[in-house]
């Protein structure tokens, strides 16, 4: 359960994870138990991986690193069925504004990269299914613009968009404090 009772005198509710062990150590920061003179270790792991997050947000999506580029062709493997290929059309069908999907990437940075790659790669089929659907409806658009007036964000720039903004709500963007 997500709360366990302490007794200290009476009962008193808690919530599971202030229970866990602690210890003292330097390393105490304002989000991390700092002045209460102890250290929890739940918040020090989570406190580490938001800075993890907050890393690879900052960092510059390069597709000449090959670990960056391995997340372009992880994405273009679950959504294309042709050879995979740096920049092209492609991508604009896949969901990407121009035909060099760093261009789209760069607001989002690596993080975005890789949360676009793994919803491509864990939900392949659902996301197949809102490309097919978003170019149904552009293609009606086009044939009929007075009937289907409604014009759509491309996916994958709504995705980075998305991460980006929901770093930026959740205080990643700017950095730990």
């Amino acid at each position: 359960s997500t709360y366990s009772t302490t007794s200290t005198g009476g009962a008193q509710t808690t919530p599971a994870w202030e229970n866990t062990q602690t210890v003292d150590d330097d390393r105490r920061t304002p989000c991390c138990g700092g002045g209460r003179g102890r250290l929890n270790l739940g918040n020090y792991a989570l406190s580490r991986e938001l800075k993890r997050l907050h890393g690879a947000r900052k960092m510059t999506f390069n597709p000449e690193r090959p670990s960056h580029e391995q997340l372009l062709r992880m994405t273009w493997r679950a959504l294309r069925d042709d050879a995979y290929v740096r920049s092209g059309e492609g991508w604009k069908e896949i969901g990407f504004q121009a035909e060099d999907p760093a261009s789209d990437v760069r607001a989002g940075g690596l993080l975005a990269m890789q949360c676009l790659a793994h919803f491509a790669v864990v939900q392949t089929n659902g996301m197949r299914m809102m490309l097919r659907d978003i170019q149904e409806a552009e293609r009606l658009h086009e044939s009929d613009p007075k009937t289907y007036p409604q014009r759509y964000y491309p996916v994958a720039t709504s995705g980075i968009v998305l991460c980006a903004k929901l770093c930026d709500a959740l205080g990643l963007s700017d950095g730990m404090r």
